[in-house]
């Protein structure tokens, strides 16, 4: 038998007011900020950081299996909300669309365009807003270059996989990437 780990998912604690239904221009950065900032406070609400599949697994309906696995942790832990910055797999491909514009992206069927997001959808999870800010790397030109394997030129820059361009400050020698994400709310109280 195989023992091979084909997908993960991994969390943070929060604490959130129940009431809030606009979510955080910074994402996953504030979830992780918010958890140690709170720490004194009884979490009330888990946030998905990340949920992982072996590409050797995908498209065999095991995002919704991780996504139970979420939910599960918010009901054996007594949390009433599951929250997660969703980054949309297929965002990538659509590189010139702002996040704005890909999250208006839908089927015929009125469901979202992107499979992650329908999948969210689909498990009951309410698209809120976009964190513009979700996650923000800043690094030298060298550093850059070395993680991308490419040279990167002043101004914008296509990054591989990136849902966003990286730009790249001459004077500073500094290239930031931002990468948006798009809020999703489960309710878990039930």
């Amino acid at each position: 038998m195989d023992n091979r780990v084909i997908g993960y998912v991994s969390t943070v604690p929060i604490f959130i007011d129940d009431d809030i239904t606009v979510l955080p221009d910074e994402g996953y950065t504030w979830a992780i900020k918010s958890s140690i900032k709170n720490s004194f406070k009884k979490k009330n609400a888990l946030c998905a950081l990340a949920a992982v599949i072996d590409p050797e697994y995908k498209n065999l309906g095991l995002s919704k299996a991780l996504i139970s696995v979420l939910k599960a942790i918010c009901l054996s832990n007594s949390f009433s909300r599951l929250i997660v910055p969703v980054r949309p797999v297929w965002k990538e491909r659509y590189s010139n669309d702002t996040i704005d514009e890909f999250l208006e992206r839908k089927r015929e069927d009125g469901l979202p365009f992107d499979p992650w997001l329908r999948a969210h959808v689909l498990s009951e999870g309410i698209v809120r807003n976009i964190c513009h800010r979700s996650i923000t790397i800043c690094s030298s030109k060298k550093r850059w270059e070395k993680w991308i394997s490419h040279s990167i030129v002043p101004g914008r820059n296509e990054l591989p996989g990136g849902l966003a361009p990286l730009y790249f400050n001459v004077s500073t020698n500094i290239g930031t990437y931002t990468e948006p994400n798009i809020w999703v709310d489960y309710n878990c109280s039930e």
